[in-house]
């Protein structure tokens, strides 16, 4: 299944571009990740049985591979690797985050994934209606995470880093 999703945070390319790779260097984008995996998942709480349920879903991995910067531009690919329900394999987050000049003062923030069910084609209803859910839930919060981050950054004094 195919993600996007996009804001506009309200700095220019060149500072967003620095702030998002002291963010991924600094392991700070890993933990987002992880955070925003966990606001999805909190998404699927309702589906489970309250009784008898096995280990719920945990994300496993984060790779976070080095950010490629082009003219007004910089590209982050990332992949979230999880285990579904009794330790089954649950579907892995490809991505990438884009950086691009929206004018002098602001960059939109853009992240394109694709993730394959590991419920096959059967069920291809079942994921429209659960896990796609979850997955544009855990989107939309890494976005907001990361926009207030590179804003938040952008505006403290002296703080190369992450905030």
């Amino acid at each position: 299944m195919f993600l996007s999703s996009q804001c506009v945070c309200r700095i220019g390319i060149g500072t967003a571009r620095a702030r998002l790779t002291g963010l991924a260097d600094g392991g700070w984008l890993a933990m987002a990740c992880a955070a925003a995996y966990q606001d999805g998942l909190d998404q699927l709480l309702w589906a489970w049985p309250p009784e008898g349920t096995p280990a719920r879903p945990s994300l496993t991995g984060t790779h976070v591979l080095d950010p490629i910067h082009r003219p007004g531009s910089t590209i982050v690919g990332m992949r979230w690797e999880a285990t579904g329900i009794a330790g089954r394999p649950f579907p892995a987050l490809d991505a990438n985050i884009t950086l691009t000049a929206e004018g002098g003062q602001h960059t939109q923030v853009t992240l394109t994934g694709v993730y394959r069910s590991p419920l096959g084609p059967p069920g291809a209803g079942l994921d429209r209606l659960l896990l796609h859910q979850a997955a544009t839930a855990a989107v939309g919060s890494l976005l907001t995470r990361l926009t207030g981050a590179l804003e938040e950054a952008a505006r403290a004094p002296g703080n190369p880093g992450a905030p």
